[in-house]
């Protein structure tokens, strides 16, 4: 049988870092690392931006995909809250940001590229311009609050078990991502099941207990991809909100397929 490659792991297990160090951020935000992969060239990370925070405009050497969890944030001018969504593009050519979070944010993000390679770029020709008035018709940064997509029924997109809603933030074919935003109902309950596509995720309401662990929001469970490595049951006692993305292929990529023998 295959190693078991499923990571399932609490907030409070897990220290808060200098972000400065591990990003080459400005002063204050805190990171805990949840996973930095080197097969895969993925981390997935909780970061906490103190109130009054500027992240000038930059670039990476890979992309990101942002979920607010907590707090308020202005990305390249447009406001957006908790349950809302970013990905900054990858290379030099493509500069995100400036990013505000003028009370305080928590924000989980999934990572191209290990704990080495995941630091910023600044743009030396401004590095500290003001956030325009509004998003610039050149930027290939997406932002989406969440009440701009509507829900739409899960068991279609992803057969799953009936009551499951779904907002897909972006869905990238040539790189084989899809994020989303999944709303679980009470007393719902995931069989064991696998996927062609891995899959990373962070709670942000609710309690969830994976594979019999209890998690609550902010906490992270990892499922990899292959029918060698089934992973759940999930269950959702008093209903859930839960970021996903899924790495690995989009469309049937995504769906489950459940598991008879484990």
């Amino acid at each position: 049988m295959a190693e078991r490659k499923t990571s399932i792991i609490h907030v409070d297990e897990h220290p808060w870092e200098d972000g400065g160090e591990i990003m080459t951020l400005p002063d204050g935000p805190r990171m805990k690392i949840y996973a930095s992969d080197d097969a895969t060239g993925r981390t997935d990370t909780l970061i906490n931006f103190p109130p009054g925070y500027i992240e000038p405009r930059h670039t990476h050497s890979g992309w990101h995909s942002c979920f607010l969890l907590e707090g308020r944030w202005i990305v390249e001018g447009k406001e957006i809250k908790a349950g809302s969504y970013m990905h900054g593009p990858a290379g030099p050519e493509q500069p995100h940001g400036p990013f505000h979070s003028p009370e305080g944010s928590l924000v989980f993000a999934t990572y191209s590229g290990t704990r080495d390679t995941m630091g910023h770029n600044w743009d030396a020709t401004d590095p500290h311009a003001p956030a325009p008035s509004e998003q610039s018709a050149q930027s290939k940064t997406r932002i989406v609050d969440i009440d701009e997509l509507d829900w739409q029924d899960g068991s279609n997109l992803m057969t799953l078990p009936a009551g499951v809603r779904m907002k897909v933030f972006d869905e990238d074919e040539a790189a084989g991502r899809t994020d989303c935003l999944i709303e679980f109902p009470p007393g719902y309950v995931e069989p064991r099941h696998t996927h062609s596509a891995a899959h990373t995720g962070c709670l942000l309401k609710g309690d969830w207990i994976v594979e019999g662990k209890l998690l609550k929001p902010g906490s992270y469970f990892y499922g990899p991809a292959g029918d060698d490595q089934p992973h759940g049951p999930f269950e959702s006692p008093n209903g859930t909100l839960i970021f996903i993305s899924f790495q690995g292929g989009t469309g049937a990529a995504i769906e489950h397929h459940w598991d008879s023998d484990h």
